[in-house]
C-alpha cells in the first residue's frame, strides 16, 4: 500500500511541475507570433494544462482502465468549473469579455452535450471518439481564425522577458517527458489502490486523478487572476473543458472503446451538465463572475465529491 501511495504522490507532484514547464515554453513561443491573450488561453495554455489529463487518459486506455479515462475527463471538467472557477471567483470578482468569449462558451456546452449523448449508448466507440477529436479540431481552427481577425487585446500581463528559443524548446521537451512519467505513476498507483480498497476506477478517476491532473489549471488560473490576466484565465478554463471531453475522451476511445458504467450515467454526467450550465450562466451573465456565483460553484463541487465517495 505504501508503494502505491508513493506512486500517486510522486505523480501528483510531477504532473503540475511538468505542465508548468510546458506552459511556460509554449506560451513564450506563442508570444513570438503576437496572438491575443484570450487565444493563448483557449489554445496554448488550455492544451498545456490539459496535457496531464490527456497523457493519463491514453495510458489508462492502454492499461484497459476505461473508468479512469472517463472519470478523469468528466471529473476534471467538474473540478475546473466548480473548484477552480469557483475558488478564483470567491477570492475576487472576475470581469468577462462576453463578446469575445461567448462563442467559446456555447462550444463548451455543445461538446458537453455531445459527449453525454454518445455516453448514453453505454460504450464510446472508435468512430465516436474520432467524431469528438474532429469536433475539437474544428473548434480550435475556428478559435485561431477568430483570434487572427480580431484586433489584439490590451495586454493585461506584466511585461516578461522573451525566453531564448533553446530554452523554450527545452521546457517543452522536459514538460512532455515529465507528463508521461507522472501520468504513468499516477495511473499505476491509483488503479492499485482502487483494487485494494474495492473502489471502482471511475471513482478514483473522478476524484484523486481528476483533481491531481487539474492542478495545472488551478495553478495557472490563480496565477493569471493574481496578475489580472483574466483573458488567459477564462480562456484556459473554457478551452480545457472543451479539450477534456473531446480529446481526453476521444483519443483514448480511438485506442480502445470506452465502456460507460452506471455511476457515470447516473451521477457524474448529470453533475457535469449542472455545473456547466451554472458556470455558463455565471460567465455569460452581466459581464462579471461574482463571489456568490463562485460560492455556488464551490458548494456544487464539494457536494459532488461527497456524493461520489458516499456512493463508492
Amino acid at each position: 500500500m505504501l508503494i502505491q501511495l508513493l506512486l500517486i504522490l510522486t505523480g501528483l507532484v510531477l504532473l503540475p511541475l511538468a505542465a508548468d514547464w510546458l506552459v511556460r515554453g509554449s506560451t513564450s513561443l506563442a508570444r513570438r507570433i503576437h496572438v491575443s491573450e484570450l487565444l493563448i488561453g483557449l489554445t496554448v495554455v488550455a492544451v498545456g494544462t490539459s496535457a496531464p489529463e490527456l497523457v493519463t487518459g491514453v495510458i489508462a486506455a492502454v492499461k484497459s482502465a476505461p473508468g479512469i479515462v472517463l472519470g478523469n475527463a468528466v471529473g476534471s471538467n467538474i473540478a475546473n468549473l466548480g473548484l477552480v472557477l469557483g475558488g478564483v471567483a470567491l477570492l475576487g470578482r472576475i470581469p468577462v469579455q462576453r463578446r469575445l468569449l461567448g462563442p467559446d462558451l456555447w462550444a463548451m456546452l455543445g461538446i458537453t452535450a455531445l459527449a453525454m449523448v454518445l455516453a448514453l449508448g453505454g460504450v464510446i466507440s472508435r468512430w465516436e471518439g474520432l467524431l469528438l477529436v474532429l469536433c475539437l479540431g474544428g473548434l480550435t481552427a475556428w478559435a485561431i481564425r477568430r483570434g487572427r481577425v480580431r484586433p489584439p487585446q490590451p495586454e493585461a500581463l506584466e511585461p516578461e522577458p522573451q525566453l531564448a528559443v533553446w530554452l523554450e524548446v527545452s521546457l517543452l521537451v522536459l514538460g512532455l517527458a515529465g507528463l508521461v512519467v507522472g501520468a504513468d505513476l499516477l495511473v499505476r498507483g491509483s488503479t492499485a489502490v482502487a483494487a485494494l480498497w474495492g473502489v471502482s476506477n471511475t471513482v478514483i478517476g473522478a476524484t484523486v486523478v481528476a483533481v491531481g491532473t487539474s492542478l495545472p489549471e488551478l495553478a495557472a488560473s490563480f496565477a493569471a487572476a493574481r496578475r489580472k490576466s483574466y483573458g488567459i484565465m477564462l480562456g484556459n478554463l473554457v478551452g480545457s473543458c472543451q479539450f477534456n471531453l473531446a480529446a481526453i475522451t476521444g483519443i483514448p476511445a480511438l485506442i480502445t472503446p470506452l465502456k460507460v458504467d452506471q455511476a457515470m450515467l447516473h451521477l457524474h454526467l448529470p453533475v457535469l451538465a449542472l455545473v456547466s450550465v451554472v458556470a455558463w450562466a455565471a460567465i455569460a451573465g452581466d459581464g462579471i463572475v461574482k463571489r456568490r456565483e463562485g460560492l455556488i460553484l464551490l458548494v456544487l463541487y464539494v457536494c459532488y465529491v461527497a456524493a461520489t465517495l458516499w456512493l463508492a
